[in-house]
């Protein structure tokens, strides 16, 4: 009985070579299991699954003919752990063979030892490639021993700052990879990894080291190579915005081109934020070539100007640290010397103008108006009861800014000129010859801290020169019918409405803040009347408005108060633009 199971167990001992398949038919499954584990195979499945899986793994460990290459193996591999003579990696060591086809190549025909089938790594393929150009392959070391090219390397982990050695549960900071090349033509005879998928050496890491043996063989061999220098452990980026950063991925798929049906045909869409600019310029390049006179080239038209002498009178030449009492006696004595010494001369003010027409797309007007009390808001301040300025002062110096998307605000954009164009007919129909103009952000000399933006300047040869403020109610779309989609004088009926009904005319009450911006700008401006327009898709309603010089001189007490006690002190401590309380 023993004579027999040591014959067994003699049957069952595997053959230092190749077993024929009957043979290996008198494994038991254990054995079976035990040579797929050692070799880094699957093993799981029924017995007939696993002899073939053994099989076909021996037969592709064998198949090998010496003669179908110029390279003769000659002799066994030599494993790595037992190569002494490693030196740093030179251009020259590399075989000349080595080609990146061959590389994709080791990736995209490999063959499964259990059924023959062709495998594809491409996932792996890709990775590799990656890791390849973003330097995570270092320490490339040589050794040269008979027909073969032994080259040794870590990889960084793409992720981690540690990572797991195979099943064994110890972590390093690197992948410890090497390949086995042929002298002459750089065959790949031979690859492993400490990863978790490297025992094959179809890794991503194996791979990264194989293309930069490539990149390195094909790069300039004039200057040093930079394998050897790959980017350091610790990154240090400059800071950046997340929309200005571009996200990519290496070898990205390029997709086929979109061919326009008509390519000589413009065709409208709509346009990137960064073409913008450029979209814009060469509208109004077309418009004064073709139209200067049109409504929308007057409109958006504004001249190029230097406005840094303006900026420059609100840069201060210090800044309080956050931990200074602005009420002290020498904070409220420097905002005041401050305030004192703004001199806006006519020169600058006529430069501001020009250098601010289009308004909302001009960015010159965006900038000039963050150090204003500009008509908008002179009605919030003129009203403010909160002791507590942030909330206003975030608004005043564009810390917050209501969206371009707001179904209101485009609205109104959208019918402005509309408005304005008819508005244009009846003062020509009451008055005769009228005259429109845009405007840009006016400082007056004398009042250096306020701005006023306009719609329109308007003259005619009866009522003389006045302004044009319009308003394009939208109204709420809860309600059966917005303001939009009635007349003036029935929107006048909503009690949230900014004007009242008097006879069958609008008067704009003297508690809306539009009472205030006309006013603010008829003072800025030196004026004596602004024409308020209310326009509906039903209907258009216009009220001449009056200076009022005791309302202007009120106001003016409170803004200059305001910009004394609130916005100088932001200038000199910018706490609200970085979220701190001003006070």
């Amino acid at each position: 009985m023993l004579s027999e199971d040591l014959q067994e167990s003699k049957t069952e001992e595997p053959p230092d070579l190749h077993s024929s398949l009957p043979e290996l038919k008198l494994w038991k499954v254990t054995k079976l299991q035990e040579w797929l584990e050692k070799h880094k195979l699957k093993k799981s499945g029924l017995k007939e699954v696993l002899v073939n899986r053994v099989y076909r793994a021996m037969s592709g460990y064998m198949d090998s003919d010496p003669d179908s290459s110029d390279e003769s193996l000659g002799e066994d591999l030599i494993p790595v752990h037992e190569i002494s003579n490693w030196k740093t990696l030179d251009f020259s060591d590399i075989p000349n063979g080595l080609a990146s086809k061959d590389v994709d190549g080791y990736f995209l025909y490999q063959k499964n030892p259990t059924t023959g089938a062709r495998l594809h790594f491409d996932r792996q393929m890709k990775k590799a490639k990656r890791l390849c150009n973003e330097g995570f392959i270092r320490d490339i070391l040589y050794s040269d021993l008979s027909d073969f090219c032994y080259i040794k390397s870590k990889c960084l982990p793409s992720m981690k700052q540690s990572v797991s050695i195979g099943t064994s549960g110890m972590t390093a900071k690197f992948y410890s990879l090497n390949v086995c090349l042929g002298r002459k033509f750089g065959n790949i005879f031979n690859a492993r990894c400490n990863c978790k998928a490297g025992g094959a050496g179809l890794c991503a890491h194996v791979g990264a080291l194989l293309y930069t043996l490539v990149k390195t063989k094909d790069s300039c061999t004039s200057s040093e190579c930079t394998w050897d220098r790959p980017r350091p452990l610790q990154r240090k980026p400059s800071p950046a915005r997340v929309c200005d950063i571009t996200f990519t991925k290496t070898e990205k798929e390029t997709q086929t081109k979109k061919v326009r049906p008509y390519p000589g045909i413009y065709q409208a869409g709509p346009i990137k934020e960064i073409q913008n600019e450029t979209f814009l310029d060469d509208i109004l390049k077309g418009l004064e070539n073709a139209y200067p006179q049109c409504v929308l080239y007057q409109t958006l038209r504004f001249e190029n100007a230097n406005i840094d002498p303006f900026l420059e009178l609100f840069y201060p030449d210090y800044m309080f640290c956050d931990f200074v009492s602005l009420t002290h006696d020498t904070c409220v004595k420097d905002f005041t010397h401050f305030f004192d010494n703004l001199k806006v001369t006519d020169a600058i003010s006529q430069t501001l103008e020009e250098g601010t027409r289009g308004q909302s797309v001009n960015t010159n007007w965006i900038k000039a108006r963050k150090n204003l009390i500009t008509a908008s808001v002179m009605g919030e301040v003129y009203k403010r009861k909160k002791l507590v300025p942030d909330n206003l002062l975030k608004k005043i110096c564009g810390y917050v800014t209501v969206p371009d998307r707001v179904k209101s605000i485009k609205y109104g954009r959208k019918y402005e000129s509309v408005a304005v164009s008819q508005y244009i007919q009846k003062h020509t129909n009451e008055c005769g010859n009228t005259t429109v103009e845009s405007r840009g952000l006016l400082v007056n000399p004398k009042y250096p801290f306020l701005g006023a933006s306009i719609d329109s300047l308007v003259t005619c040869n009866k009522c003389g020169v006045g302004l044009v403020e319009v308003k394009c109610p939208y109204g709420s779309d809860s309600k059966k019918e917005p303001w939009r989609n009635k007349t003036p004088v029935e929107c006048a009926k909503d009690t949230n409405f900014c004007c009242n009904e008097v006879d069958g005319q609008l008067e704009l009450k003297d508690t809306s803040n539009y009472r205030y911006q006309v006013q603010g700008q008829l003072g800025v401006y030196e004026l004596n009347w602004v024409d308020f327009v209310i326009w509906t898709k039903k209907g258009i309603s216009v009220e001449r408005i009056n200076f009022d010089e005791s309302t202007w001189n009120s106001m003016l007490q409170k803004l200059k108060e305001f910009y004394i006690g609130c916005v100088i002190p932001e200038i000199f401590t910018r706490r609200v633009e970085r979220g701190k309380p001003l006070y």
